[in-house]
């Protein structure tokens, strides 16, 4: 729920399954534990939850930023970066279905592959 409540202070989840018998064996194991939220975590959550659009857009467009720096040779090609993953860059080969399908933005997640085992030593960690 980091993502969700962009605090580190409200631990939600959410379990799901096609398979009723699972269902069933969860909703009671829930139930036997006592594992639903209290007040507190929920309006917690609630409180964060009217940030969530603002802050998925800010986490998308930075995503995007850092992916094109990455894959520019000014920036991450200089560093050793030989893959960068995230589909906003036009490079991918699905970028255009990612388009059509994400037009609020790509996403705040990527990832790289390092020409070499030097230079993921030498990232800053």
């Amino acid at each position: 729920t980091k993502y969700y409540s962009g605090h580190s202070d409200a631990l939600l989840g959410v379990a799901v399954t096609k398979d009723e018998e699972m269902a069933s064996a969860m909703v009671e194991e829930r139930s036997a534990l006592g594992a639903t939220p209290g007040g507190l975590e929920c309006w917690l959550l609630l409180r964060s939850l009217r940030t969530l659009d603002l802050r998925v857009r800010r986490q998308s467009e930075s995503a995007q930023r850092l992916a094109l720096w990455l894959d520019s040779e000014e920036g991450g090609r200089r560093l050793g970066v030989q893959v960068v993953h995230h589909s906003s860059l036009p490079s991918r080969e699905d970028h255009e279905i990612a388009k059509q399908q994400m037009p609020g933005g790509f996403g705040g997640v990527l990832s790289i592959e390092l020409k070499t085992e030097e230079a993921a030593k030498a990232l800053p960690s």
